[in-house]
């Protein structure tokens, strides 16, 4: 939501541009510690397919939508 917000509010230029940046760092971080609970198990809480799960597949398929790749981890890429 941050970067929809950035993406409609802010006026293209360079504060925008940081803004952008700032929020794809702490998005990013955010996705890292996803990552890294998949790392033991086969969804965010455990075996079984949750909701979480699903919003978190429709999260990372809001990268189409900026001019910038969000990194996410190779268990949240395995996931969805």
């Amino acid at each position: 939501s941050k970067l929809f917000f950035i993406n409609k509010n802010i006026e293209v230029g360079p504060v925008k541009d940081k803004a952008f940046q700032d929020a794809v760092k702490i998005i990013e971080k955010l996705w890292a510690i996803i990552d890294t609970e998949l790392t033991t198990n086969k969804y965010v809480t455990g075996d079984s397919l949750a909701m979480v799960d699903i919003m978190l597949s429709v999260y990372a398929n809001w990268n189409n939508f900026f001019p910038f790749e969000i990194k996410i981890g190779n268990n949240v890429k395995r996931m969805i």
